[in-house]
């Protein structure tokens, strides 16, 4: 199988520079539940992109939005792509 997905990106999917910028519709989720820590321990290589809290780049905020989507999808913390392509 092979996908084609987009990837939502805080402080970035959701600005736009004009009225009539799509929003991000998510319809694929991926639990990630036993991976979150880690991933919040690598983003701390990137310190120079994320920013205190409510900056959208923030660990505060990257938490919030993998346990917004978790609930979403009924698991603890869950990462949110929109599926453009897939061929079984």
């Amino acid at each position: 199988m092979k996908r084609i997905l987009t990837y939502e990106t805080l402080s970035e999917t959701e600005f736009g520079l004009s009225s009539t910028a799509k929003q991000f519709i998510p319809n694929t989720f991926l639990d990630i539940t036993d991976y979150l820590d880690a991933k919040l321990s690598l983003l701390t290589i990137y310190q120079p992109e994320l920013g205190a809290h409510p900056f959208p780049r923030s660990l505060d905020s990257v938490r919030a939005q993998a346990t917004l989507r978790g609930a979403q999808m009924g698991v603890h913390a869950a990462e949110a792509f929109g599926l453009l392509k897939e061929r079984l």
